[in-house]
């Protein structure tokens, strides 16, 4: 055997003992630790620990409560769009209304291609151009605007567009400072005014007045689409929605605490304005006896109620607003006992007891039960506040380990 081979062989022993001396490592790596999971595991018992705990009786009010949702809106909104006889790209060519701006009857709300369209307060919409020999009760409707402003309609029947109606609505365009036109869009002058007319759409009505500006109603040069702006009135409509298993619970009159745009006011339930699907989760309520606190889910179908709110001389919280309501239905009396209610023990016959912290039993009366407490009451005055009651027990497994080490 040469050198050469030789060495080869050496080096052969030397790797195939590294290899064997590592596996041997492994092995009895695996062995000990099983050896130690087999001595903790006999060195290790587990065992059942009961506990007892305890609870305070205390003074207070316990109160079963609805809760809803709270949103002030403007009693009625109106759109103002561009009058239908404005030909070409429609711009806003007059300073028109700014946001928040109040615009009383007979005022310019906006002035678009300088064609006005003018606030009328009035019940019933201008749905078509007004000229004449038209009648109608629109037509009586703008007769009693022209007759609020000073502009004469005698010898026009109420409700008959003639010629004096028409030189009315003339000398209101050229005080108002716009060009007075036939219901065709085409301009009249000074020699012609019993020809004028209100082309469509250049007439809002609106219940009531003063309104308001929801938005700004245009800038000089700025491209308007269809809608110019909104209007929106100064009286709002405040609303409280529950979910309608609620409804049994509630009825107009009723007190409702509301903390709403950073308000808070109390306000009375109105009458109920309709019914529709839950948007957001429902807080619900709490009824029943012992603990039988209750949430609404987040089901977007649960069903709700809505109600109009009442409020008084501190008025109700800005439009815009949104919040919760929430009414009390019943509670305990103040200066009464209260305690957790999983200290109530009941049996079969409807006796319901406490068990105090001293071993003895003490039967009481239940009553409001909400958020958790029960209003209680002992005839025989041996609960009081301060007094300690014993909760069922709560039993939990714990692991020791011996001492013997193996």
């Amino acid at each position: 055997m040469s050198g050469t081979d030789r060495s080869r062989v050496i080096r052969g022993y030397l790797i195939g003992g590294a290899l064997g001396a590592t596996a041997l490592v492994a092995v009895s790596a695996v062995v000990l630790a099983a050896v130690g999971v087999l001595n903790y595991e006999r060195s290790t018992t587990s065992s059942l620990v009961v506990r007892h705990p305890t609870a305070t009786v205390q003074k207070g009010i316990v109160s079963q409560r609805v809760e809803g949702q709270v949103s002030v809106a403007p009693a009625a909104t109106w759109a103002i769009d561009v009058p239908s006889n404005v030909s070409g790209d429609p711009v806003i060519t007059r300073p028109g209304s700014a946001a928040g701006a109040k615009i009383d009857d007979g005022d310019v709300i906006a002035t678009v291609n300088e064609r006005p369209v003018i606030l009328v307060t009035s019940s019933l919409p201008f749905f078509r151009a007004l000229g004449p020999a038209m009648h109608g009760r629109d037509v009586a409707s703008l007769q009693a605007f022209l007759h609020r402003h000073g502009f004469k309609t005698l010898g026009d029947r109420q409700g008959y567009f003639g010629a004096a109606t028409a030189i009315a609505v003339y000398q209101l365009y050229s005080r108002l400072g716009y060009q007075p036109e036939s219901i065709s869009g085409v301009g009249i002058g000074a020699s012609e005014p019993s020809s004028t007319g209100v082309p469509m759409g250049e007439l809002k009505a609106a219940s009531t007045a003063p309104v308001i500006a929801n938005s700004g109603c245009g800038t000089v040069g700025q491209a308007v689409g269809k809608e110019i702006c909104t209007l929106h009135s100064r009286a709002q409509r405040a609303e409280i929605s529950f979910a309608e298993r609620d409804r049994s619970q509630v009825k107009s009159g009723d007190s409702v605490s509301v903390t709403a745009g950073g308000k808070a006011v109390t306000a009375k339930l109105g009458s109920l304005v309709g019914s529709g699907k839950q948007k957001t989760a429902s807080s619900g309520s709490e009824r029943g006896s012992g603990d039988s606190s209750q949430s609404g889910d987040n089901d977007s179908a649960n069903p709700t109620v809505t109600y109009g709110l009442i409020f008084g001389k501190d008025g109700p919280p800005h439009v815009g607003s949104v919040g919760t309501g929430t009414i009390v239905v019943r509670h305990s009396n103040a200066g009464g006992l209260k305690v957790v209610s999983t200290a109530i023990r009941s049996s079969a016959g409807g006796r319901a007891w406490l068990r105090m912290k001293s071993g003895r039993t003490v039967d009481v009366k239940v009553g409001v039960c909400a958020q958790g407490f029960c209003a209680v009451s002992a005839s025989n005055g041996k609960v009081a506040a301060g007094s300690v009651v014993v909760l069922p027990a709560v039993a939990s497994k714990v692991q020791t380990r011996g001492s013997d080490g193996r």
